[in-house]
């Protein structure tokens, strides 16, 4: 039996924009914990 696929169901192509979407919350988590890092110390 052949793999039924269909092109919906491929997140190859939305690939680029789930490492963006990644990128922009790591950065946003990094920034928000900075201020409050550095008013602690």
């Amino acid at each position: 039996m052949e793999p039924r696929k269909t092109s919906k169901a491929n997140l190859e192509n939305k690939r680029s924009l789930f490492f963006q979407t990644g990128i922009v919350i790591a950065l946003a988590a990094v920034s928000f914990r900075m201020p409050v890092r550095f008013e602690l110390q």
